[in-house]
């Protein structure tokens, strides 16, 4: 009708990454047809790699740990607090994303050809990662706050809700959706910061690389990122200056270029 499709989104349905990632992308929706691929962007689950599946698997256990607390909690008119889930999720992701980093980095040397020393790439991982996982814990949380809060505040409106639909208006924030979501989009990053680490590595040898954006050319391939497939960071990097990932569940990739 020629108004605009930056109308509200919820659901219970998926994981809270998952909605706040929709309705961001639908207020840059201009069309019937941008609409559709936003939600085809989230529409399909996937199967884990083996990076994936390993933090899939450390952070299943926490968040079902903590449902189970928020849950309780909420029955008993308590206070629910974040602080344990802050540091159980960072103690998760770190050393995950680290190793990722380090593996991107020393597959890309292999094939590249100028090597570093390890401990410089692991020094440089670590860092990125311990600043990294600091913001993205704190993300995660907050998106988890608001499911909490929504939840009490109907709670609260809705006598006899039984534990199920309690359990049911958590589940986008503890729930096995959310854990593969965050699954698959940390590991995308974390590949991408190795890229990058790599190439300011190679930069101070006098080598410059560009990063090009590579998609999985698959039947997963976005509007968000399919325009992006094949070109040079000039043409990204100023909406996405670390690289992929796009959106929750991005399998984007990163590869380098010889500029100079």
């Amino acid at each position: 009708s020629g108004k605009s499709a930056a109308v509200s989104f919820d659901s219970t349905a998926i994981s809270i990454d998952d909605v706040c990632a929709i309705a961001f992308e639908l207020q840059r929706a201009t069309d019937e047809h941008a609409i559709k691929h936003v939600f085809a962007a989230y529409k399909k689950q996937l199967d884990l790699t083996d990076s994936e599946q390993k933090l899939y698997d450390a952070l299943v256990p926490i968040l079902e740990k903590h449902r189970a607390a928020t849950v309780k909690a909420i029955l008993k008119g308590a206070t629910v607090t974040f602080a344990a889930l802050d540091a159980e999720l960072q103690a998760a992701l770190l050393p995950t994303m680290v190793e990722q980093v380090i593996e991107q980095a020393t597959m890309l040397a292999e094939e590249i050809g100028p090597d570093f020393d390890p401990a410089d790439m692991a020094t440089a991982a670590s860092a990125w990662a311990s600043s990294y996982t600091y913001d993205l814990v704190q993300g995660i949380t907050d998106r988890t706050r608001q499911v909490v809060q929504k939840a009490v505040e109907q709670y609260g409106r809705t006598p006899g809700m039984t534990r199920e639909q309690l359990e049911a208006l958590l589940r986008p924030a503890f729930g096995n959706a959310r854990a593969e979501s965050i699954a698959v989009t940390e590991v995308t990053r974390s590949a991408a910061a190795g890229v990058r680490e790599y190439q300011e590595l190679l930069a101070v040898s006098g080598i410059a690389m560009e990063r090009r954006w590579n998609t999985n050319h698959d039947d997963k391939t976005c509007a968000i990122c399919g325009p992006l497939g094949g070109k040079l960071e000039s043409e990204w990097a100023e909406r996405f200056p670390d690289g992929p990932p796009g959106h929750p569940r991005c399998r984007c990739f990163v590869t380098l270029k010889v500029k100079k």
